[in-house]
């Protein structure tokens, strides 16, 4: 069993904001809401089942918080060719 993650008021504010945004990017969404579940004790596979993600998925996020906290849940940059213009 995966150990709880404990997290501060301002954390839980910015995931709670982000969990419940209509504007964010769905997988911010989705990220805010495994932290949010994994906080309040929920184990990874049902997190997993919850929100149609593998438990790997739920795993590497926990993760992400823990290591970068909020700041980890957006996308790392990724390698290659930048985008040119807009």
């Amino acid at each position: 069993m995966s150990k709880n993650i404990e997290i501060n008021d301002d954390e839980r504010s910015c995931l709670n904001a982000w969990a419940h945004s209509l504007k964010a990017p769905h997988a911010l969404v989705v990220r805010a809401k495994i932290v949010l579940m994994s906080v309040e004790g929920v184990g990874n596979k049902v997190i997993a089942e919850y929100l149609d993600v593998t438990p790997q998925t739920v795993s590497k996020w926990r993760g992400r918080f823990v290591e970068y906290r909020c700041d980890g849940l957006y996308d790392a940059p990724r390698s290659g060719r930048p985008k040119i213009g807009d």
